[in-house]
């Protein structure tokens, strides 16, 4: 089944770890700013991935913040493999937060570990992985 909006909207949601659950849908959206752990992979999830989700201004019925994603500046654990994802990963410096002068987006600076294997991805790696800093897995 999909993720019932009841638990995307948790406010201080730190941990949300459902590996190999069978669930569908298309990539979850949160509204924690404390979202620490975020780990999807062994799903059915699938499309694209929101262009606004690394840090894009975006507005909805209940304004979360600046950005559209705010949990992702405290996330240390993102892992989305083995779905069925597919378009290009969003992080090639239009989020607010880039910094052309460095070449850095600090949005995802607490990134440890990032896993989009096994999905469906195309074009090019973007510099923004070089550059971060706490990343210790990719």
């Amino acid at each position: 089944g999909e993720i019932p909006k009841s638990v995307t909207d948790l406010p201080f949601l730190e941990i949300f770890e459902v590996t190999s659950n069978d669930l569908i849908g298309t990539f979850p959206r949160f509204i924690s700013d404390t979202l620490r752990i975020l780990d999807i992979s062994k799903n059915r999830f699938h499309g694209t991935l929101p262009a606004d989700l690394f840090g894009h201004y975006k507005y909805r019925e209940k304004e979360v913040g600046k950005y559209f994603a705010p949990y992702l500046s405290n996330l240390v654990k993102l892992d989305m493999s083995h779905n069925g994802f597919n378009g290009t990963i969003p992080l090639d410096g239009r989020s607010e937060t880039y910094d052309p002068e460095t070449g850095f987006d600090p949005t995802l600076r607490n990134l440890q570990y990032f896993d989009i294997g096994y999905n469906m991805f195309s074009g090019t790696i973007c510099n923004n992985f070089g550059l971060m800093a706490s990343l210790e897995g990719l």
